[in-house]
C-alpha cells in the first residue's frame, strides 16, 4: 500500500468520524466548535467527501474502503439540509396553530422557511453600521447598544438583542446576520451591553436591559421607533436574562420573548450539572448569582423564567437544538411545557441535529429555518391589532 492510499484512508476514516457530530452531541467544547462546522456548512463538506469518494475509485480495496467511508459522510454531512427541508414543509402550519392567524406577507418580511439554493448563497448585503449610543453608566463603566435602523417608514417596533457569554464574555457584534436581516425588514434593532459576571452579579443584566428599555423610550422619535412594541431576543446566556426580564417585569409594551437555546431554570441547571461537564456550570452559576443553590434559592429563582412564568406572560418563542451539549435542551422543553399549562402564547422549534450556536451560519439549514421564525413570531406579536389567537 503506497503513501497516498494511506492518506487517502486516514482522511476518509476522519471525515467519517466527523460527519458523526451531525448526529450526536459534541463530548468536548472543541468538538462542539467543530459541530457547528458539520451541521451549518455539512453542504460544503459533502463536496470534500464526493471529492474523497471519487478519488478512490481507482485504489484497489483500499481506495474501495476510503470511498464507502466518504459515501457515509456525504450521507451525514447532508443530513441537516434535509431534515431543515422536510421541517419547512410543516412549519409554518405548526406555527400557525400554536400562536393564531398570522398578519398576511408584506413584501420579503416573511421568507419561506427554507431553500436549498439559499445554502450556497452568503448572507444579504448589509444594513448601513449601526450606530453605538452609550444608554447607562454604572462608575467607569459606559454601557453601549449598537442601534439599527428599521429600513420602512414609519415608527418601528424595536428587537432588543441580549448577547450570550456565559455571562462572563460575549459582545452585542456576535451573529449581526439577523440583526441586519431584522432591520431589513422594518424593525428597529438595539444589540446590548450588559454589566458581566463575576464582577457584577445578578439582578444587574436585568437592571441594564430595563434601562436600555427606558432609554429607547425615551429617544423613540428621534429613533423613529415605537416604544410600546419591544421584543426581547437572547442567545444562550442572554436568552435566560430575555426570559427572565419579559416574565418579571410586567411590562404590557414588551410584546414577546425570543429565547435561543437558553437555560429557563436556573435551579434545574445547579441541581443537575455533572461534574466536570464542558462549561463548569456549576461555577458559572455562583460566579453569575453570587451563591449556591443551597445558600440562597431566592436568588435562582428570581433568575429563572421557568420560576416567574404566569398566566399573563408575554407570546414566547424558543428555539434550541437536540444536540446541544452547553444547554441541556431539557431546559426549553421544561419552559415549553409550563407556557402550555399556563396557556401562553408560544412555539417551540427543536431541531434534531442542531448544536449550541445553531444560528451562526444565517444561510446554514438551521439559520434559515430560525430567522424564518423569528420574523414569523415578530409579525405576529408586533401586529399593531394582533389576529386573535386560537
Amino acid at each position: 500500500m503506497n503513501r497516498w492510499r494511506i492518506i487517502h484512508l486516514i482522511l476518509c476514516g476522519l471525515s467519517l468520524a466527523g460527519s458523526l457530530l451531525a448526529v450526536y452531541p459534541a463530548p468536548t467544547y472543541r468538538l462542539w466548535l467543530l459541530s457547528i462546522l458539520v451541521t451549518e456548512y455539512g453542504h460544503w463538506l459533502f463536496l470534500v467527501a464526493v471529492a474523497l469518494a471519487l478519488a478512490g475509485l481507482r485504489g484497489g480495496w483500499p481506495g474501495s474502503a476510503g470511498a464507502a467511508m466518504a459515501v457515509m459522510a456525504g450521507m451525514l454531512f447532508l443530513r441537516p439540509a434535509y431534515q431543515a427541508w422536510r421541517m419547512a414543509a410543516t412549519l409554518p402550519a405548526a406555527m400557525e396553530r400554536a400562536l393564531g392567524t398570522l398578519p398576511p406577507p408584506s413584501g420579503d418580511l416573511l421568507p419561506s422557511p427554507f431553500s436549498l439554493g439559499a445554502l450556497w448563497r452568503g448572507p444579504a448585503t448589509a444594513t448601513p453600521a449601526p450606530a453605538h449610543l452609550e444608554f447607562a453608566r454604572h462608575g467607569d463603566q459606559s454601557l453601549t447598544l449598537d442601534f439599527y435602523a428599521g429600513a420602512k417608514p414609519g415608527p418601528s417596533p424595536v428587537v432588543v438583542v441580549i448577547h450570550g457569554g456565559g455571562w462572563n464574555s460575549g459582545s452585542p457584534r456576535e451573529f449581526e446576520a439577523l440583526n441586519q436581516c431584522l432591520a431589513q425588514a422594518g424593525y428597529a434593532v438595539a444589540a446590548i451591553e450588559y454589566r458581566l459576571a463575576p464582577r457584577w452579579t445578578w439582578p444587574a443584566p436585568r437592571e441594564d436591559v430595563l434601562a436600555a428599555v427606558k432609554y429607547l423610550r425615551a429617544h423613540a422619535e428621534q429613533l423613529g421607533l415605537d416604544g410600546s412594541r419591544v421584543v426581547l431576543l437572547g442567545r444562550s446566556a442572554g436568552g435566560q436574562i430575555a426570559e427572565a426580564v419579559a416574565y418579571g417585569a410586567h411590562d404590557p409594551g414588551i410584546r414577546g420573548c425570543i429565547a435561543f437555546y437558553a437555560p429557563a431554570d436556573l435551579a434545574f441547571a445547579f441541581q443537575y450539572a455533572e461534574p466536570g461537564d464542558i462549561l463548569n456550570t456549576r461555577k458559572l452559576l455562583v460566579d453569575y448569582l453570587g451563591f449556591t443553590l443551597d445558600e440562597m434559592p431566592a436568588q435562582y429563582a428570581d433568575a429563572s423564567g421557568y420560576a416567574l412564568a404566569g398566566a399573563a406572560s408575554c407570546p414566547t418563542l424558543l428555539l434550541h437544538g437536540r444536540n446541544d451539549p452547553l444547554v441541556w435542551p431539557r431546559q426549553s422543553e421544561r419552559l415549553d411545557a409550563r407556557l402550555t399549562r399556563l396557556n401562553v402564547p408560544h412555539f417551540l422549534l427543536e431541531l434534531d441535529w442542531a448544536t449550541h450556536g445553531f444560528d451562526f451560519n444565517p444561510t446554514g439549514p438551521a439559520g434559515q429555518l430560525s430567522t424564518y421564525t423569528v420574523l414569523t413570531f415578530l409579525a405576529r406579536v408586533t401586529a399593531v391589532h394582533p389576529p386573535p389567537s386560537t
